[in-house]
């Protein structure tokens, strides 16, 4: 059973990690320390960077997008609102009501893929419109696999704590331990716990699941 790290000390096993013996006890608001101070800083901005270069688990939702213009310029058919917790769309998919909606419901040979095995997902990019940030694509009824900004500890794995503790002790080596040599050996073991956790993000999840055709015998007797 793991236990698990508040933020504080997750700054602490960063500052541990370069030599800074003396913990904080507070993010918000920060320790009147150089310590304290340069953790409040740099830690939600390191956190949600690290959430946004995998697909973690414990970090996914997915959810019906909502369309906020048609045709909204020159390449795309549709502009839906970005979740307003995401910090990186994994993909993009015919949301699973559109089974029952024209065109998708009665069109021969429509498929409800779940879009990670699809080997042609829907194409889409997020931009902005109206000063606000959008999801473009020519679906018409979409839905969306994203991180979202995951702040609860609890949900952290022991390797998703180790890689933000690495992460958070490379700013810390230029801000309080200003040691060339502490900052190269952070960067390496960063490295070397972010290629094993890209892996373990992977084997919590199977992408071997067909798609179904909504309009096959066997679906429509079921229903």
């Amino acid at each position: 059973m793991s236990v698990t790290q508040s933020a504080v000390q997750i700054c602490n096993l960063g500052l541990n990690r370069v030599g800074v013996l003396q913990t904080i006890v507070s993010l918000s608001p920060p320790d009147n320390t150089p310590a304290g101070v340069a953790a409040s800083l740099v830690y939600d901005f390191v956190r949600q960077a690290i959430l946004a270069k995998f697909p973690w688990p414990w970090a996914s939702k997915y959810t019906t997008l909502a369309v906020v213009a048609t045709n909204p310029n020159q390449e795309w058919r549709y502009a839906y609102q970005y979740p307003t917790d995401a910090l990186f769309i994994r993909r993009v998919t015919v949301s699973p009501t559109a089974a029952n909606l024209q065109p998708y419901g009665t069109s021969p040979g429509f498929t409800f893929d779940r879009g990670d095995t699809n080997p042609n997902p829907p194409p889409f990019e997020v931009g902005y419109l109206n000063s606000s940030r959008v999801i473009y694509t020519d679906l018409q009824y979409a839905a969306c696999k994203y991180t979202f900004d995951q702040t609860d500890t609890g949900a952290f794995t022991p390797e998703f704590v180790n890689l933000l503790a690495w992460r958070l002790a490379i700013d810390f080596a230029d801000s309080l331990a200003n040691d060339a040599g502490q900052r190269e050996r952070c960067e390496k073991m960063y490295q070397i716990v972010e290629l094993k956790c890209a892996a373990i993000s992977m084997n919590e999840m199977q992408n071997s699941q067909p798609s179904v055709d909504y309009n096959s015998a066997t679906v429509r007797a079921r229903w």
